[in-house]
């Protein structure tokens, strides 16, 4: 698939002409990185000789893929390609706090750790505690581009372990630690006093409100559970229509399929159920949504359309703004002709396509896009163009006090706590129908 992306990715450039252009990547070397490592310098090798990007003169790469060392490893990649029309490029080296140069082409990959002009982090463990070990965290980098500061964090967040877990009442376990480990970044951030207007984008797992997408598809249906001996993670809810008794919906701990899969969750009803940035308004900006779910595709290249029925349809991808970087956005966009606005501010990746149907696709793999704003800033000199801090109260405000978020392994694992979100939505799935 890697050939359908790098020319999807690539036709995206020679339409848009972009002066800059930020790639951020998830899960370098794929989930078997042990083995496939060794390609990905390869795909670095045949994106900077392509001649799409013959222009783009200044190149920084950023590759975290030294996975001997577990404890910092993230597997997060980031790519920066800018054209040759920019000059007086600079990029900020954490060390040193302060903008160098940036010219030429530098490759960092393997082990990063002592490059300064980029900061990693990796999520403490205890954020997820189901996992034995995590590669989560974000890689960010900071830019003087025509004279504006600005800011690109690649994130990757949690996933759902368990559909079973994952239906009870929003917020799950799952969306609390996601939204912890979020709120983590945004502190760091706005707690820096060298802060830049930032854009944060990557695989944040963001889901669906299951529980509330299971009620609506369940309406007129009857629940049942079928358990396998004592393992409650081995059970399945199941809801058939009580006219023929033919199965409409089944649900296991990695399954999530709907007799009519492919349609129901590209109709427009289930963005309602898109809850996840909910308490994060204030702080991040996102432009409309306007395209169906990204996740999860079939890994098919024949079946690129087509949905697994192994969780429900969610827009886990994404690309967020600070309140200071859409104010950067929408200047540049209001001085662009009016045919031309909102060229480069969607949210789209740039591997979206188009199928005969009018459908648009993507893959839940690729690399998130965005552009940088190329506003003159007035103030001069680099470093004066400041993220406006949130104060600690606000932040607090982003997640769930952590009094009420149980973070022990118990509160995610516990089979106890399976068997009541099974529970609740056959009891609702009955008492539904009954009022019907």
């Amino acid at each position: 698939m890697l050939p359908i992306w790098t020319s999807e990715f690539l036709q995206a450039v020679s339409r848009m002409d972009p002066k800059f252009i930020a790639l951020h990547l998830q899960e370098v070397g794929g989930k078997a990185y042990e083995k496939s490592m060794q390609y990905v310098q390869d795909f670095v090798q045949r994106l900077c000789d392509c001649p799409e990007l013959r222009l783009f003169d200044k190149i920084r790469i950023f590759l975290d893929e030294d996975f001997s060392s577990p404890e910092k490893f993230t597997a997060l990649g980031n790519m920066y390609f800018a054209h040759s029309s920019l000059t007086d490029l600079k990029i900020w080296d954490f060390e040193q706090k302060a903008y160098v140069d940036a010219v030429g082409k530098e490759v960092h990959a393997g082990n990063i750790e002592k490059i300064t002009t980029k900061e990693k982090a990796k999520f403490p463990q205890h954020f997820f505690p189901e996992c034995k070990w995590s590669r989560k965290g974000f890689l960010r980098t900071r830019w003087w581009i025509r004279g504006t500061a600005v800011e690109f964090v690649n994130i990757h967040l949690f996933h759902d372990a368990s559909n079973l877990l994952a239906i009870e009442p929003f917020p799950s376990v799952y969306c609390r630690s996601r939204r912890r480990a979020l709120r983590h970044t945004l502190r760091h951030l706005h707690s820096d006093v060298n802060a830049a207007p930032y854009f944060i984008f990557g695989d944040f797992n963001f889901r669906t409100d299951t529980a509330g997408v299971v009620k609506k598809v369940t309406e007129e249906l009857s629940g049942s559970r079928l358990q396998n001996g004592s393992n409650v993670e081995a059970s399945k809810l199941q809801f058939r229509a009580p006219s023929d008794g033919s199965l409409v919906l089944s649900i296991g701990k990695k399954e999530f399929a709907h007799a009519d899969h492919q349609k129901i969750f590209r109709e427009p009803w289930l963005q309602r159920y898109d809850r996840e940035l909910e308490a994060l308004r204030p702080h991040l900006y996102e432009f409309p949504v306007k395209f169906p779910p990204s996740y999860p595709f079939e890994e098919d290249p024949l079946l690129p359309t087509h949905y697994m029925k192994t969780r429900c349809p969610a827009w886990c991808d994404r690309i967020l703004l600070s309140q200071s970087a859409r104010l950067l956005v929408q200047t540049q966009d209001a001085a662009r002709p009016a045919d031309n606005r909102h060229m480069h501010s969607s949210r789209k990746s740039v591997t979206d396509s188009t199928d005969s149907s009018g459908r648009v696709s993507s893959s839940d793999s690729s690399p998130a896009r965005s552009e940088s704003p190329a506003r003159q800033n007035t103030q001069g000199s680099p470093g004066k163009t400041l993220e406006k801090k949130s104060s600690m109260a606000e932040l607090d405000a982003l997640s769930v006090p952590v009094g009420n978020m149980n973070f022990s392994r118990k509160s995610i694992a516990d089979p106890t706590s399976v068997q009541q979100a099974i529970s609740a939505r056959i009891c609702e799935a009955e008492g539904t129908r009954r009022r019907l």
